[in-house]
């Protein structure tokens, strides 16, 4: 019994439909690395980095921690936090940075091959990030040097004998004593009646009542906010992972509901169930992976339920069949607007009718008679 405790459980394998998006956009965003690396071959150190390559190297760290590549993300996250801040303060990559950036993406290419290998598989992944870490520790010395020389560089451009700059906190006390009613524009032809406040103000301007004077703004209108008005779109959103996506999730979806039409002719088979709601967990893995966070959250629901159903704590009553129709419809729906490019809506209000939908039951009440 000790021994059976002591062995580690195994973690299951990636999806197969969500290996392969994976695979796919991984080697789209490796090849933008590879395009910008035979540009700098062919240049001289420091290379500026793009706006492509910082891209490319951002979706990559956000594809393997999406997808929970872990091997992946050692090495992409460091890697990616490196090239955003030589990209966020105008730093080229030298010789060293370019090898490095090459090893990587080498290595991110077979994780995503064999994304369910162990750490074993990958001898070169503590190099890599070794590498990554001592490169954005010299980047961050070279930049606090930079900022230490353009401090004295500032210090050292004021001389003794430059005017200083005009004391403005005499207009400011006199301005703040003084009802704002009463500051006008210049009036050169009119004679100052408040020599007392206006000695210390600028030249031509003086102090008057004024019917002109502009009226203060009314108050804002509090307008009631949407509540939790959540986006379709999440902001790890990527076109062309959803773009992949798309097609998988037609295939999905298809299967999903010759599932739950086998399952509606024969409400005994719970085989069914468990098919239905292990399409569903790929359609929301593929769909948050894509960030496409309204249709995985829908999905997500969606596979809670017959979860419940199965165990019992809901029955597979008409109620919950209409919902479940419903969410697959929406589903549909969601797919195609999202291939379309089109700005997805909340699904809240189905979501918050689906967990009431089946009433609570046994196990023994759910398995329904054949209809």
């Amino acid at each position: 019994m000790a021994e059976a405790a002591a062995i580690p459980l195994e973690e299951p394998d990636m999806d197969p439909v969500l290996r392969e998006i994976f695979r796919k956009e991984t080697a789209g965003h490796i090849l933008v690395v590879r395009q910008f690396l035979e540009r700098c071959a062919r240049g001289v150190a420091p290379h500026l980095v793009s706006e492509a390559l910082y891209r490319a190297c951002h979706t990559l760290s956000g594809i393997a921690k999406t997808a929970g590549a872990r091997q992946g993300i050692k090495v992409a996250e460091p890697m990616e936090h490196y090239v955003r801040k030589l990209f966020d303060n105008g730093h080229g990559m030298n010789s060293d940075a370019l090898e490095l950036l090459h090893d990587t993406v080498r290595l991110l290419e077979t994780v995503s091959e064999h994304v369910d290998e162990n750490t074993g598989f990958f001898p070169e992944q503590t190099r890599l990030t070794a590498g990554w870490v001592a490169l954005d520790l010299q980047l961050d010395a070279e930049l606090a040097q930079l900022a230490a020389a353009a401090e004295r560089t500032l210090a050292q451009s004021w001389q003794p004998g430059m005017p200083a700059a005009p004391d403005l906190s005499v207009l400011v006390d006199d301005a703040a004593a003084v009802p704002a009613e009463e500051l006008t524009a210049p009036a050169p032809n009119r004679t100052s009646t408040t020599r007392l406040r206006t000695k210390r103000w600028p030249q031509g301007w003086t102090w008057r009542p004024s019917s002109h004077w502009p009226k203060p703004p009314a108050p804002p209108v509090n307008l009631p906010l949407p509540e939790d008005d959540e986006p379709g779109f999440g902001e790890d959103f990527d076109a062309d992972i959803a773009a992949i996506f798309g097609e998988e999730a037609t295939e999905l979806l298809e299967q999903s509901e010759a599932a739950f039409g086998r399952w509606r002719a024969d409400r005994a088979d719970q085989a069914q169930v468990t098919e239905l709601k292990r399409l569903l967990h790929t359609l929301k893995g593929g769909a948050r992976m894509a960030g496409i966070r309204a249709m995985g959250d829908l999905s997500h629901e969606v596979e809670s339920f017959l979860a419940a159903i199965e165990s019992g704590t809901s029955a597979a009553d008409a109620a919950a069949f209409d919902v479940l129709q419903s969410s697959l419809d929406e589903l549909h729906r969601m797919r195609e607007m999202a291939n379309s490019g089109q700005r997805l809506p909340s699904a809240r209000d189905l979501i918050r009718q689906i967990p009431g939908a089946g009433g609570r039951a046994d196990r023994a009440a759910c398995r329904v008679h054949r209809s």
